[in-house]
């Protein structure tokens, strides 16, 4: 596995979205789709073989698909027992799910298959006896640790912090600022820091102060998944660095996949473009003029 995840890692940007970008490139891609009918988006393929070939392209396909070969060849090697016949029924259950969802991207799943798969593999990877094959064992065990000591404590951290905030709400005694301080203070702890770019993108006033670095920080928070706020903001933004075609074409994007936002979002584009001028004002008349279009259209 650590072996399969530095494959991956090194054609990423080459061969694939690479890991977690398949929400935000189906977001880019969507002007694509204009014109028709799109159910929204997903940060999953709902498919695990089409999901591993957008992220991991050709590489990381075949990678996964030459393990579950092999594993194939030497759990079937043998004609299966009662309780063989039951984890295998396990395992197709999972397998069927897998085609039309995204079980295995959640640790219960996750964990319960690669039981199941170790409990029916005909063999395993042996590293010998000697001193440097007991340190590679025993160096994989450590890491394995640590890695559920980091998760554990992340999760228990944002857990304590959830508890706190929502019992401090039902109190009436919430200070916003504090909260997000506390929450903030929670991001180098633990393994889910990209999710934090995209709470804390939802504090980004929307001015030309510090632009480019909002910018950069609402950039990386749509990578993680382009939520319609992010969407939107970006689009501003964009308009106001005075990136006229892109912001235009952020906000195509988000007529497409969020139309149910549109009436709210134009309505603050025309507070803010009355209050800010500049590049809004360019991109609300892009709008009125394309809604001019489409009402003569009809």
């Amino acid at each position: 596995i650590p072996l399969a995840v530095l494959i991956l890692e090194a054609v990423r940007g080459r061969l694939g979205a690479g890991f977690g970008e398949y929400g935000w490139n189906l977001f880019h891609n969507t002007l694509l789709f204009e014109g028709h009918f799109t159910a929204g988006i997903d940060r999953h393929a709902h498919n695990v073989f089409l999901h591993l070939l957008a992220e991991t392209g050709l590489i990381g396909f075949a990678i996964v698909t030459a393990g579950v070969v092999v594993w194939a060849r030497g759990a079937l090697r043998h004609p299966p027992g009662p309780g063989e016949t039951w984890v295998f029924s396990l395992l197709a259950i999972q397998a069927f799910h897998s085609l039309v969802e995204f079980p295995l991207w959640s640790s219960p799943n996750l964990g319960m298959t690669m039981i199941l798969l170790g409990l029916t593999s005909a063999g395993g990877l042996h590293f010998g006896r000697k001193r440097f094959g007991r340190a590679l064992t025993w160096s994989i065990v450590a890491v394995g640790f640590l890695a559920t000591i980091m998760y554990l404590r992340g999760y228990r951290g944002y857990e304590d912090w959830f508890l706190a905030a929502n019992r401090a709400e039902q109190q009436g005694t919430v200070d916003p600022g504090g909260e997000m301080q506390k929450l903030l203070s929670l991001k180098y702890s633990w393994m889910y820091a990209p999710f934090f770019d995209l709470v804390w993108s939802e504090a980004i006033g929307v001015t030309t102060v510090d632009l480019d670095a909002k910018l950069a920080l609402n950039t990386q928070a749509l990578h993680v998944f382009p939520i319609p706020t992010a969407v939107y903001r970006q689009s501003l933004l964009l308009a106001l660095a005075g990136r006229d075609e892109e912001a235009w074409d952020e906000w195509r994007r988000m007529e497409i996949v969020y139309p149910a936002s549109m009436p709210m979002f134009r309505e603050r584009l025309e507070d803010m473009a009355g209050a800010q001028g500049g590049g809004l004002v360019r991109l609300l008349a892009r709008v009125r003029a394309e809604a001019g279009i489409r009402q003569d259209a009809k």
